[in-house]
């Protein structure tokens, strides 16, 4: 679940769902209206003629996102940009395909790649980080691709095992990185099921159609606006995306659902109760016992992912982490929660966003549990009860120097013994005095 972003991951986006993030395939322009002014497009290094994405939800979570593309190149670089397909999915929970790729010539010759070319690979994370996983590619090149030429290709991700039986939810921006002269995304859910959609900048038109409820979005972007600032902004306080849809009613939902993942995770053995006592056996005070457990979850034990379907958010039992010495970071927050059980603070998980940039979105109103793929520990300490939040990942260090407890707190799932919520926490640096330790939460970004 955690682990560092690289640039080629962030083709992909990183929480489980946002893996199915849709590039775009294609079909036919319409016809232009005549009374409307042309604009010039000519010195774009590509212009998309018109992209279709169709989405439907059934009722016990599985979907499918169909997605239809028509791109003019003008340019080596617009050449660069769409001549290799790419379609991201996770092989446990589903599939993906690539067909009907053509090339049209100027003088109206067409250029086909045939199907057997597909490639079905690894995605690049599971290469570059201690982690093994079923997340995939499907990628074809474009065979016949020259400057003038319009590519056309048709893509699909179909997830039979959803990640959460009988919930779904989805999130997407249109097309901002190019001209873009007609896009429209359906999305078609049963026509009884609760969800709740947000759309702030474009209304869609609703209708009704064979047991389904049809949203339908068409919009255009005719000018290539600059790149969007990079700098993070505050949580909450990001840019909406254009679109959002959710089945669940709230936090809570979600919060019950990966209480039932853990439940069974955080049973105390003799073996375990053994260590901690033996990890222990001198400690002067309880912060002293923390100290000591934490720093033996976060040296001892080597960072490795298994993360197949589910696996990406249940982690294993604390026994077996224990014995195997490694696990990501459920598995090493789930070993020190059953460590620390016998002392004073709660703990309790918490699952955070992946990225601020990409996620600094997330709200309330809208409960979605792709947007959170991280997890810190929290522990109340002293007669204040003082919320802090720590990473099994990280060694605290001695008085005077910033212990290294959780990162930059942004929104949190908190799953407690009582209702769950869904709050944000402080993101200012500043350190926090724990009994004989101190906390910097920007010390590790």
């Amino acid at each position: 679940m955690e682990r560092t972003v690289t640039n080629s991951v962030r083709v992909f986006g990183i929480r489980v769902l946002s893996l199915f993030v849709v590039t775009f395939c294609g079909i036919t322009l319409h016809a232009q209206d005549a009374n409307k002014p042309t604009q010039d497009h000519s010195k774009e290094s590509f212009v998309v003629q018109r992209i279709l994405n169709t989405v439907q939800f059934e009722n016990d979570g599985t979907f499918a996102i169909d997605s239809k593309l028509v791109v003019r190149l003008q340019s080596a670089s617009g050449i660069q940009a769409w001549g290799l397909i790419q379609v991201p999915y996770a092989s446990n929970e589903g599939d993906a395909t690539i067909a009907e790729v053509k090339v049209t010539k100027p003088n109206g010759a067409v250029v086909s790649t045939p199907d057997e070319d597909i490639q079905d690979t690894p995605a690049p994370i599971t290469v570059q980080a201690p982690l093994y996983s079923d997340l995939k590619i499907k990628q074809l090149a474009v065979k016949g691709l020259e400057i003038g030429d319009t590519v056309s290709y048709q893509q699909s991700v179909h997830v039979r095992k959803p990640l959460i039986p009988g919930q779904f939810w989805f999130a997407r921006d249109f097309f901002k990185n190019g001209v873009v002269l007609d896009e429209r995304l359906e999305i078609r859910v049963p026509k009884d099921r609760y969800v709740k959609v947000q759309s702030p900048k474009l209304a869609p038109k609703i209708t009704d159609e064979s047991g389904y409820r049809v949203y339908l979005w068409q919009t255009a972007n005719l000018e290539h606006s600059p790149e969007e600032n990079n700098s993070k902004p505050e949580p909450g306080k990001g840019p909406l995306p254009d679109v959002q849809i959710t089945s669940f009613r709230g936090w809570d939902e979600i919060a019950r659902w990966y209480q039932q993942l853990e439940a069974s995770r955080i049973t105390p053995t003799p073996e375990i109760k053994a260590r901690a006592e033996e990890i222990t056996r001198d400690a002067k005070s309880d912060d002293e016992k923390i100290r000591l457990l934490y720093n033996y979850v976060a040296t001892k034990f080597r960072y490795i992912g298994v993360d197949f379907g589910i696996g990406r958010y249940q982690p294993h039992a604390a026994a077996e982490v224990l014995a195997n010495g490694y696990g990501d970071c459920k598995d090493k927050h789930t070993l020190l929660a059953v460590l620390i059980l016998p002392l004073p603070p709660l703990s309790f998980s918490r699952l955070m966003e992946t990225s601020v940039t990409i996620r600094s979105w997330m709200r309330k109103s809208m409960p979605a549990f792709a947007e959170m793929s991280n997890m810190r520990s929290a522990l109340h300490f002293g007669p204040f009860r003082r919320l802090s939040g720590i990473r099994s990942r990280r060694r605290f260090r001695s008085r005077g120097v910033s212990a290294a407890l959780s990162v930059k707190f942004r929104s949190v799932l908190r799953k407690r013994r009582t209702r769950p919520s869904l709050s944000t926490t402080p993101t200012i640096a500043r350190t926090i005095p724990i009994g004989p330790m101190s906390f910097d939460p920007h010390c590790h970004p």
